[in-house]
């Protein structure tokens, strides 16, 4: 029963994490990114990454495209280092997940409280690792 508690906090927190939703803003707030920041720009006919230039009146500039205003439903501004620490804080509730239930059976104490801690820190350094080379990655 109590792990079951555990699983359901941390499918929860993925879910949770997974709807948020990006800030509405004014027109004057995109034109307020620096630029050279890495943005997401979702559009009515699909997403794009790509390096913010300058946004104008009726269009907005990136490094490889030009979006029309019109089509615009939502710029994101981009934290890839945060997408490594979601990572790292997800990575690390499997692996102590994954500790908890390798090591359920175990009659050693120091091995249910070690051993969870070390499958933690390897799980959260692993994903880590994992969603900062993918946030690198995507242009």
């Amino acid at each position: 029963m109590r792990y079951r508690r555990v699983t359901y906090w941390i499918v929860s927190a993925i879910l949770f994490l997974l709807n948020c939703q990006a800030q509405t803003g004014d027109r004057q707030a995109v034109q307020d990114i620096p630029p050279g920041s890495l943005i997401s720009v979702k559009t009515q006919f699909g997403s794009k990454r790509c390096a913010f230039q300058i946004a104008g009146d009726t269009e907005l500039y990136c490094d490889v495209v030009t979006f029309h205003r019109q089509s615009i439903r939502r710029v994101r501004l981009e934290h890839p280092n945060a997408s490594a620490v979601l990572g790292a804080v997800v990575g690390t509730g499997i692996g102590i997940g994954v500790g908890v239930a390798v090591t359920n059976n175990s009659r050693d104490a120091e091995t249910r409280v070690y051993d969870p801690a070390a499958y933690g820190i390897l799980g959260g350094i692993v994903l880590g690792v994992i969603m900062h080379r993918i946030m690198q990655e995507r242009p």
